[in-house]
């Protein structure tokens, strides 16, 4: 019956009948997962309503500040949420690798990281899980570590993915020029631009590499 309410957009009434089911059967897993996407969806909606109207009224702090509340309330459902079904499947690492995402998301980054170093073990998942293995790194301040999760995606990529190699290039791009070395930066700044002279600020950062000093 939820299923049949889902399909036709009735969310409330889905919630209300799964909810009637967990009052009857509190462990059961299945009826815990279905609730739960459930409320994601009605939590999605709501944002979806009051983004609108805060492009309607982009002054306006008190729909800013509910689109807010609501946001972040999405974004630790869902952890609890995903964290429930690690636990019931911590083999299943693209599982884990969504809840990397959705923790390094949380600014948890530490334990996103946890999470992407078993996701990488994943053939499909590896260059993915690198990167983000990577950002999570960058965030927490742990240039090395970050580095390294990027050269090692690189070695892993395949050849024709090429949003991912620019992608990688251009963090490491960034980190080497904020790190003073700005031959290593150009190296990868021209890799990307090779693919992609377009990608991002890769254009800019190039022209500003090669200006000559000014003479005094």
């Amino acid at each position: 019956l939820a299923e049949h309410y889902k399909t036709i957009n009735r969310l409330d009434e889905a919630e209300a009948t799964l909810a009637k089911g967990l009052k009857a059967v509190p462990d059961d897993s299945v009826l815990k997962s279905s609730h739960a996407d459930i409320q994601i969806l009605r939590l999605q909606r709501a944002i979806d309503a009051w983004t609108r109207k805060l492009k309607a009224a982009p002054g306006d702090e008190e729909t800013k500040s509910k689109l807010d509340q609501l946001t972040a309330a999405l974004t630790s459902y869902e952890v609890k949420e995903i964290r429930r079904r690690v636990g019931l499947r911590p083999e299943d690492l693209n599982l884990r690798f969504q809840f990397g995402k959705l923790l390094a998301k949380a600014d948890k980054h530490d334990e996103a990281i946890a999470e992407f170093q078993q996701a990488r073990a994943s053939a499909t998942l590896k260059v993915q899980s690198l990167f983000q293995a990577g950002q999570s790194f960058e965030a927490n301040g742990v240039v090395k570590l970050a580095e390294r999760s990027y050269q090692d995606a690189l070695k892993a990529v395949e050849d024709d993915d090429i949003a991912m190699i620019n992608s990688l290039h251009y963090r490491l791009g960034r980190s080497a020029e904020d790190g003073g070395n700005k031959t290593l930066a150009e190296e990868h700044y021209n890799e990307v631009a090779a693919n992609d002279y377009g990608y991002l600020d890769v254009a800019q950062r190039l022209r500003e590499m090669n200006k000559k000093p000014t003479e005094d």
